[in-house]
């Protein structure tokens, strides 16, 4: 179904729908249905793009941070499951339609349990440059790559 046209176009209207509520969010991080966060993904790997897009539609540049994720077995009742539900609701208000679409709310694979936010490429860049926004990719970043550049906030990647 992903690569079907229909679902990508209304993916990306979802996207476009989803980036437009950051001005509008209160103190809860909006929380992508697994379509948005596939464009999302999309958006972040032209990251002049993404910047521009994202000053001209919200305002500043969004920190998406996959680093976020929670277990399954600890979802229910997480702070994941209310900013969704917050999103949610917030969505449904600004533009009349349920955000909770059946083939969206798959999530995708848990991180390996190898993987550990702490030392990752993630972490370090959100310690050089606090408001970063790292850029996604088909896979991690090799552990010789120079955080810096995975920064899509910065004009110059």
């Amino acid at each position: 179904q992903f690569r079907c046209m229909k679902f990508q176009k209304r993916a990306l209207d979802r996207y476009l729908r989803f980036l437009s509520c950051f001005p509008r969010r209160t103190e809860n991080m909006l929380v992508p249905s697994y379509d948005v966060d596939m464009m999302w993904h999309a958006h972040m790997s032209h990251p002049q793009m993404y910047r521009c897009h994202s000053v001209e539609l919200a305002g500043f540049v969004p920190w998406h941070d996959d680093s976020v994720g929670v277990k399954k077995d600890e979802r229910n009742g997480s702070r994941v499951e209310f900013c969704f539900s917050a999103t949610a609701q917030l969505y449904l208000q600004l533009f009349k339609e349920s955000y909770r679409l059946l083939d969206c709310e798959y999530r995708g694979f848990d991180r390996p349990a190898a993987w550990s936010y702490e030392g990752s490429i993630e972490q370090q860049l959100l310690a050089l440059r606090p408001g970063a926004v790292m850029i996604g990719g088909p896979s991690a970043p090799g552990p010789s790559v120079n955080p810096i550049h995975m920064d899509a906030a910065d004009p110059r990647n």
